[in-house]
């Protein structure tokens, strides 16, 4: 082996301090630049880790965003249309109530007007009774008084009047 060793133009000393020189190259190069490289790319893996999870974090925060929103929306929906059913009941009752009071209210001026219809016409009655009363009165008076005293003519005329204010008119 000495032999080939010779014949390929290998020195051992040269071998050895070659593989002196690779070994600290290899430590140089542990120690200085693939640890800050292994460490790098690990603080970089753990910053995208963090940004992904902060990045779910915030896309289930928005969910529950929304469907807080969601919920508050149907809720508003919900008492809105209840306030609206409210008011067309209220609406409807008040209806009703103004239409009797409005009915009363004609019923009473109706009423009222028939009464003093009513007053009309007795009056109208009265009036007439008198003045036909008188009307006979006088024709009485007229036509019998030359014929007859003061006395029979005051006594003809109580009668017919008494008799006049029997019939009804």
């Amino acid at each position: 082996m000495g032999n080939l060793v010779s014949t390929l133009g290998i020195e051992w000393k040269e071998l050895i301090a070659q593989a002196i020189n690779f070994g600290l190259l290899i430590f140089i190069l542990t120690k200085l630049l693939y640890k800050p490289v292994m460490k790098s790319i690990e603080d970089k893996q753990k910053s995208i880790e963090a940004a992904k999870n902060m990045s779910l974090e915030m896309e289930k925060k928005l969910q529950d965003g929304v469907e807080a929103q969601k919920k508050v929306l149907d809720k508003a929906r919900a008492e809105s249309e209840k306030i609206i059913k409210n008011a067309e009941t209220s609406a409807s009752i008040l209806k009703k109530s103004l239409l009797e009071d409005a009915k009363h209210q004609a019923q009473n001026v109706v009423a009222q007007g028939e009464a003093k219809i009513r007053e009309e016409n007795e009056k109208l009655r009265r009036d007439i009774k008198k003045e036909v009363g008188t009307l006979v009165s006088d024709a009485i008076e007229k036509t019998v008084g030359k014929y007859i005293d003061e006395k029979a003519k005051h006594s003809l005329k109580d009668e017919a009047t008494k008799e006049f204010s029997k019939i009804s008119v």
